[in-house]
């Protein structure tokens, strides 16, 4: 779904553009804060039973499934 005029849509680009390339990079790394936030909520919601250690691993794992192998994600969550 696309809701947003072509119009707003450069708006938007020319002011996030405007901005430093430093400032630009912290709104990347809030925006990936956010969005970790948001999972870990996730996975507290679904798994009550979870413990801090339990929830780093799963909110680790539905970021990174795709970016490694099978034995890669074990070996990975071993260490976490």
């Amino acid at each position: 779904m696309k809701d947003t005029s072509p119009e707003m849509e450069k708006i938007q680009r020319d002011l996030i553009m405007a901005k430093t390339p430093g400032e630009r990079f912290l709104m990347a790394i809030e925006m990936f804060e956010m969005a970790k936030t948001m999972v870990e909520n996730a996975v507290r919601s679904q798994h009550k039973d979870f413990d801090e250690k339990q929830v780093k691993r799963e909110v680790f794992r539905r970021f990174y499934l795709n970016d490694f192998s099978p034995e890669e994600m074990e070996k990975i969550l071993a260490q976490l």
